[in-house]
């Protein structure tokens, strides 16, 4: 069976998805993110229909060591929308198994 996804109000003034310097993991119940320097302020997580399912505050965060928060939606692919100190916004799809 094949389905057909189109993603609406997604903005498009971001930067390449291939930025190595933000890592994102879902797993079945936490969403790990890591940093190589820890510039980020904000992540927006949006699933294909546009809705955002989780926002989270990360200025106080040390993400070079990797924080886990909890993140229980269903299993799919997700787009992250994150805001870095100079408010320039990196888009990352993030696949939950």
């Amino acid at each position: 069976e094949q389905v057909s996804i189109s993603i609406q109000n997604i903005v498009s003034t971001t930067e390449a998805e291939n930025d190595n310097e933000i890592d994102i993991k879902l797993t079945a119940d936490h969403i790990e993110i890591c940093a190589l320097e820890d510039n980020v302020n904000e992540l927006d997580l949006y699933d294909l229909r546009g809705k955002k399912v989780l926002h989270l505050e990360l200025q106080q965060e040390n993400l070079m060591a990797c924080k886990k928060f909890n993140f229980a939606k269903p299993s799919g692919i997700y787009i992250a929308m994150i805001t870095d100190i100079n408010g320039i916004i990196h888009r990352r799809r993030v696949y939950k198994p």
